[in-house]
């Protein structure tokens, strides 16, 4: 069996290997973590230890994408990589990004993200109005309560990712709302006008709707209340993400250039798009 991945080069990298992008095969192998990767790449090309330590961790002046997204948010170094996948080194000065934020953003973000939990009900659209009237009343110290259309819901990552930047905003004063499960919305659909979010689910036609609970831990989770409706697991919502609504998505998050009905590039891109609104806002 052979994989082949793409290594997109930025920054100092590619003008050490005076290429932006190369193809590398990897033979005989069921499996390869990203950490074996990098290791990999190290002794192929020498030249990318500005990048890679020799252990095979990042240099703290990097960080690697995964298919646009950051590989802390799809496992880390224990990501099993997969033929065809494209692996993007970064520096982290790229794009006049401020080094500090950058950090505080991703550092531990995939240790955080391991912390959260998630709760998902299914509500019928009649329900879902009734319940969005009373929202306020429906907080939870410690979570996130919110009730969107299912249609624009790809993933648990989605609303895990959105979740704990919001709580990060808030806890380090970099909130754009005071209000914790508006904050959620602003960063979940990487807008800056709570009006601009509210018009745009005006848009949106859904039979069904998910009231979402996300809490910082099993432990706060357990002490909210749950409302009586069927539960979803988390795990599931992108392999029951219905690919007729995919346009919806394309046009809420903006997203350009041709995606076509691919899902995991679309979902790469919105996991991307949320990542990169907490950094530059």
């Amino acid at each position: 069996m052979i994989l082949k991945v793409i290594v997109e080069l930025l920054g100092v990298l590619r003008r050490e290997l005076d290429s932006s992008k190369v193809e590398v095969s990897l033979e005989g192998l069921k499996v390869c973590r990203l950490g074996d990767l990098l290791k990999y790449l190290l002794r192929l090309y020498p030249k990318m230890s500005s990048a890679i330590n020799g252990d095979g961790t990042l240099n703290t002046s990097y960080v690697v994408f995964v298919n646009d997204v950051d590989f802390m948010v799809v496992g880390g170094y224990d990501y099993e990589v997969r033929d065809g996948d494209k692996i993007t080194f970064i520096p982290i000065s790229h794009g006049g990004l401020h080094t500090g934020n950058f950090k505080e953003v991703l550092g531990k973000l995939y240790e955080d993200l391991s912390r959260m939990r998630l709760s998902l009900r299914e509500l019928c659209c009649e329900d879902a109005l009734t319940l969005i009237r009373d929202i306020d009343r429906m907080q939870v110290d410690g979570c996130i309560t919110q009730i969107l259309p299912s249609t624009l819901i790809m993933s648990d990552k989605q609303l895990l990712l959105a979740s704990l930047l919001t709580f990060k905003a808030i806890e380090g004063g970099k909130s754009i709302s005071r209000k914790p499960y508006i904050e959620f919305l602003l960063r979940l659909f990487s807008k800056r006008q709570i009006n601009e979010v509210i018009n745009m689910l005006k848009t949106i036609k859904s039979d069904s709707y998910l009231l979402i609970r996300v809490c910082k831990g099993a432990e706060v989770l357990a002490r909210s209340s749950h409302p009586t409706y069927p539960e979803v697991n988390p795990s599931d919502l992108f392999k029951r993400y219905n690919v007729k609504y995919i346009y919806d998505l394309i046009r809420v998050y903006d997203i350009v250039g041709e995606v076509g009905l691919d899902l995991n590039r679309v979902h790469s891109l919105i996991l991307t798009k949320i990542s990169l609104f907490n950094i530059t806002s």
